[in-house]
């Protein structure tokens, strides 16, 4: 995520604004804003072809055809009502028998929506992805918020889980909760979102999963931004011999602040465990899950030390609960700009991870370039790996070249090749595709 581009625009006269002005101000650009997007398209249609040749093993090539329609029409015909799709395509051809099976449609989200800003009702059916409760997933049903004033809202959404393996409607599972989100806006860049929700999986309407989902998304000025979210996991049902009625399932938090602008440091923390399902998981033992505690550290800092030159370095750490040893990842970049003002941009990237059965450092060197409306990049990267149990090596080296052009404003195309090569691989993939911009 590049969270400079969260911290443009600045407080200005609003700082001296008081609350209804600021209020005033939130509700007219919000109005004006969707006026101005009436009638409109926004997203981008796709077709893809990706194929995987193994020259060592010719049985394990394959080709895979795709595409993916992500597109949104704003205020249909000048109405309130507003279309989102999020829909991939992707089928496997191969020689080599398999078992597994080839589901080629995927639907992420395919819902109509009302929102008219000037009323406090909102409300949205089909396969619905709903940002304010992002945690919650998609679902096959209805959603309806409520606007208690500028700032609150409240609702309640209810449907069926779709099948995670086919995309497919899946009525023996439903999912219903309610809601409440808090939204201060001062300006573009002094905003804070925050969202409570509880929500409720049910298989043939006996409990399988209750929790509450809390979240916050918030940017205090040009210098720091913070992201939080939790889940909370209810346990109520007679069906449920879990000890803890409550618990702490997931957790994760981030922080980025920028004291100037030429640094940026990022901290985060996340910890899960596996959520146990009462009658998803009723044949195995819940125990299983009381020790599968998953918690890791990070922190991240950049540095634009001049206008071409900018250095970064990434440290991370992961325990497992009753696992003595630790997981560590560490990272280091170089990137330069605009070499010799040619436009040329070369970057280096060192990675070096430890895992209780694994030591493995990796580097890679690319070069860029933007030719008007074409823009190449070269990638050569190396991978070498421990296996301390085995006390062997591997080693494996591959190149990239991957490249996008416009063929016109709305009209592109993109390709990447890349061949990799070692000790038990080498393999050509090639993945193309030709897409509308709205």
């Amino acid at each position: 995520m590049d969270f400079r581009s969260l911290w443009t625009g600045t407080l200005g006269k609003a700082e001296n604004e008081n609350d209804s002005l600021r209020q005033s101000y939130s509700q007219q650009t919000s109005v004006r804003s969707v006026a101005q997007r009436a009638n409109q398209l926004s997203g981008r249609i796709a077709m893809q072809g990706y194929v995987s040749h193994d020259r060592l093993n010719p049985d394990y090539s394959y080709q895979q055809p795709g595409g993916l329609i992500n597109l949104d029409v704003n205020r249909i015909q000048g109405s309130y009502y507003n279309f989102s799709s999020n829909i991939r395509f992707r089928k496997t051809y191969s020689t080599r028998p398999t078992r597994a099976n080839n589901y080629p449609v995927r639907v992420y989200e395919l819902a109509v929506e009302y929102n008219n800003p000037s009323h406090p009702f909102r409300y949205s059916a089909g396969r619905i992805f709903a940002p304010v409760i992002n945690g919650v997933g998609n679902f096959d049903g209805v959603f309806l918020g409520y606007k208690l004033s500028n700032q609150w809202e409240v609702g309640t959404f209810g449907g069926t889980q779709p099948n995670n393996l086919n995309s497919k409607p899946d009525l023996t599972n439903s999912k219903i909760g309610i809601y409440a989100n808090y939204k201060k806006i001062l300006s573009p860049a002094w905003r804070w979102n925050t969202t409570l929700a509880f929500s409720g999986q049910y298989y043939n309407n006996k409990i399988d999963r209750e929790y509450f989902y809390f979240q916050n998304d918030a940017t205090l000025g040009q210098k720091i931004y913070f992201y939080q979210n939790s889940e909370i996991g209810i346990n109520r049902s007679r069906l449920s011999n879990r000890k803890r009625k409550i618990e702490l399932s997931n957790f994760y938090i981030m922080g980025h602040y920028a004291p100037v602008p030429s640094v940026g440091l990022s901290a985060s923390y996340d910890s899960r465990v596996n959520v146990f399902m009462i009658q998803t998981y009723r044949a195995i033992p819940d125990s299983l899950f009381d020790d599968a505690l998953l918690q890791g550290f990070r922190g991240d800092i950049s540095w634009r030390a001049t206008r071409q030159i900018t250095l970064s370095a990434g440290s991370s750490i992961r325990t497992r609960a009753g696992d003595p040893h630790k997981t560590y990842l560490n990272s280091a970049g170089l990137y330069y700009y605009n070499l010799l003002k040619s436009q040329l941009n070369l970057n280096y990237r060192f990675f070096y991870t430890s895992t209780p059965t694994t030591k493995a450092y990796s580097s890679s060197y690319g070069i860029s370039r933007q030719f008007s409306n074409l823009y190449l990049t070269t990638t050569y990267r190396t991978y070498h790996y421990r296996y301390i149990f085995q006390n062997s090596q591997y080693s494996r080296s591959s190149i990239t070249m991957d490249g996008s052009y416009a063929l016109t404003r709305k009209l592109f195309t993109s390709f990447e090749y890349e061949y990799s090569t070692g000790q038990y691989e080498k393999a050509d993939r090639f993945f193309a595709e030709l897409s509308y911009r709205f």
